[in-house]
């Protein structure tokens, strides 16, 4: 039971329900370490009789650094007030549940970060960047979201290891926002496909390392960006139309790309595919961009750019084989050189055999 510095009256008042606090934190030092707490009693802030718990609110500020080192929920965080930066690191097997994380409050500038690279962050609502600057650096543990998400944009959801996860059992989710969904290496994915709820994202991702796996149906109305061939994409029931549709951009890697496949369907109808060969070092071939069991529409806007070395190359999209591709071919200044090459040194073959 919390000690609260209120009067008789207030406390009958409240009796068997849970009241909500303001809880700040301005010092660097763990979670746990009461004394570095501060509570608002409702006419000043005093020092904090216990930590907070689920039904409180929660500010970070004063260039904080705090590390979760035990269990613990919350009904907000809220990163930064009027305050140059904050930071939360989990970085132990420690649990943390919030109702909402806000990564810069909505009126005030400054820098918000967390770093989890172990334990578990279960958030309802996530606002990465209201405003300032918000960053989230996932490079281990889980984070797993069950409502409404925004990276707005001067925010960065930055997954470089563990798994973010978007939990759509309940109803449909959203990652919204202009700010930048990027993964490295790790896991994004999401659950709960079984009822047919969707996943609408919003914001830009660029994958350039881990696994995608979305399951369910999808819209992906910001960019998409693919760098490299480092990661597995899988990406259900990807729909697109003229209200959710988004750009696809491919920018080969030394080798060559990753695809983008699902086992169910696609339409394209509604976005663009840009082809990017400026860092490829290979030769010519073909690449699978999109790979499903059913291309149900193709794309009307496709660009390829950027080879060197003599390349070029196309975009094929094929119905009947359901497989969008990319070959890489001789441009045709060089295969114009080829074939007055051959014809030189058959004329001078000829002049040979006279």
């Amino acid at each position: 039971m919390k000690k609260r510095l209120l009067t008789g009256l207030v406390c009958l008042a409240f009796a068997g329900s849970a009241v909500a606090d303001n809880y700040a934190r301005g010092t660097a030092g763990n979670w746990s370490t009461t004394n570095q707490w501060n509570w608002h009693n409702g006419t000043a802030w005093v020092a904090a009789p216990d930590l907070p718990g689920p039904a409180d609110n929660t500010v970070f500020n004063n260039n904080s650094v705090v590390a979760l080192d035990i269990d613990a929920s919350v009904n907000q965080i809220q990163m930064v007030n009027g305050a140059p930066s904050a930071t939360i690191n989990v970085n132990s097997a420690s649990t943390l549940n919030v109702g909402t994380l806000n990564l810069g409050h909505s009126t005030q500038s400054g820098t918000a970060t967390l770093n989890q690279s172990a334990g578990a962050v279960n958030s309802t609502t996530t606002k990465i960047s209201d405003a300032g600057t918000g960053t989230y650096n996932l490079t281990g543990g889980a984070l797993t979201v069950d409502g409404t998400t925004t990276i707005n944009s001067a925010g960065l959801l930055d997954i470089d290891g563990g798994t973010f996860t978007i939990d759509k059992s309940a109803a449909n989710r959203t990652v919204g926002g202009t700010g930048l969904l990027k993964l490295q290496s790790g896991t994004l994915n999401n659950i709960g496909s079984a009822p047919g709820n969707v996943a609408f994202i919003e914001s830009d991702i660029e994958i350039s390392g881990g696994m995608v796996n979305l399951t369910g149906q999808n819209y992906l109305s910001g960019t998409t960006t693919i760098k490299g061939d480092g990661a597995t994409i899988n990406i259900d029931r990807l729909n697109s139309n003229v209200s959710n549709s988004g750009d696809y951009v491919f920018e080969l890697g030394a080798a060559g790309i990753s695809s983008i496949e699902n086992g169910s369907w696609m339409t394209l109808g509604d976005v663009s595919i840009t082809v990017d060969g400026s860092a490829y070092t290979g030769g010519t071939g073909t690449f699978t961009l999109f790979d499903t069991a059913n291309l149900s529409t193709t794309s009307t806007v496709t660009s390829v750019t950027g080879f060197t070395g003599g390349l070029s190359g196309y975009i094929t999209q094929d119905q009947v084989n359901d497989i969008v591709t990319l070959t890489v071919i001789p441009e045709p200044a060089t295969l114009g050189m080829i074939a007055a090459f051959g014809g030189g040194m058959l004329f001078i073959r000829r002049l040979l055999q006279l």
